[in-house]
């Protein structure tokens, strides 16, 4: 009986967290949408370039509305966020997994990094972001690939 209560008692504290999760998410995405739309002040950071318009990224799940935000005063990188939509009839309780790569008008690769959206079920849209460590001019991105590349 004592265990079924703290069972019970984790299993609420761990759906609180991932609705926290998901609240943080949809801030971000928020946040995001609104730098877009309105010109910004802040000259640590600037947004360069933008694709809103969905794109495959394998098992079934697509990318959109992906932003690379390059960062000046001494940081380095360029953060990228955006939103993935589960498509297919596999529910990610724990996450799915993903690479994000970046070209140039040639073709060529100029970065690429990992990210994870948190417990996406089918018919779901998650938010991301994460940082390409090795690109700080986002002028440069001509298009990028979002590639599913497993989860659990």
């Amino acid at each position: 009986m004592i265990w079924t209560a703290i069972t019970i008692l984790l299993l609420i504290s761990l759906w609180r967290a991932g609705c926290e999760m998901r609240k943080e998410g949809d801030q971000l995405i928020d946040a995001a949408r609104d730098m877009l739309n309105e010109p910004s002040t802040d000259s640590s950071a600037s947004i360069r370039r933008v694709f809103r318009q969905p794109q495959d990224a394998g098992g079934q799940f697509t990318s959109k509305n992906v932003t690379f935000q390059s960062t000046t005063g001494g940081a380095a990188g360029t953060r990228f966020i955006g939103e993935v939509t589960n498509g297919s009839a596999v529910n990610y309780g724990f996450a799915a997994n993903f690479t994000m790569s970046v070209y140039d008008s040639s073709g060529a690769l100029l970065d690429s990094g990992m990210f994870s959206a948190f417990d996406i079920g089918p018919g779901e849209t998650r938010s991301f972001q994460n940082f390409l460590l090795e690109l700080d001019d986002t002028s440069a991105i001509a298009s990028y690939k979002v590639h599913f590349t497993g989860g659990n």
